[in-house]
């Protein structure tokens, strides 16, 4: 039998090229045994239904100050998201409209140590996604929104965070 092998570094090689006389591990993938979650996970990420999407993260932990650490304080994440022309094939993009400038409430979990973690979490196409954390007073719909930053949030040390994963780049670009 004939076999023909096209051969690549790992993309965490810190070797990086492979040179000639270069030893490889092949691990064929045995189709008889069931996947884990962790295998499922990571094999819908390569090649299956998540593929093309970005998961986007947002954390806000006020660290100190009674009024926010009681949750006297609704936490809000500004997002404003468009999905990249390339995925309207793979995704229907009326899907994702209501994410397009949208306030949405961060949910709000209490510690060990009786301090408020705001989270949310959420799935996208690739797409542009910007964002920001807005706070208005808790359950008072007719307060204002304002934006929310360690300066006004009475204490530096307060931790806040919003990532996206992987980051996309749009074939427009």
């Amino acid at each position: 039998m004939n076999l023909k092998c096209l051969y690549r570094a790992r993309i965490n090689s810190k070797e990086g090229e492979l040179n000639d006389g270069d030893n490889v591990i092949i691990h064929l993938k045995d189709r008889s045994k069931q996947l884990s979650e962790d295998e499922k996970e990571w094999y819908d990420r390569a090649f299956g239904k998540k593929r093309n999407i970005m998961t986007f993260n947002a954390r806000y932990v006020p660290l100190t100050q009674q009024q926010w650490m009681k949750g006297s304080q609704d936490i809000y994440v500004h997002l404003k998201y468009r999905m990249y022309p390339e995925m309207y094939d793979e995704f229907n993009p009326r899907q994702y409209d209501e994410f397009r400038d949208v306030k949405i409430k961060m949910t709000a979990e209490e510690d060990d140590n009786e301090n408020f973690i705001y989270k949310y979490e959420k799935e996208f196409p690739y797409g542009d996604l910007e964002w920001e954390f807005l706070h208005r007073q808790k359950d008072n719909e007719h307060d204002e929104f304002q934006k929310l930053t360690t300066a006004n949030s009475h204490n530096s040390l307060d931790y806040m965070k919003a990532s996206k994963k992987p980051i996309p780049v749009s074939a427009d670009q």
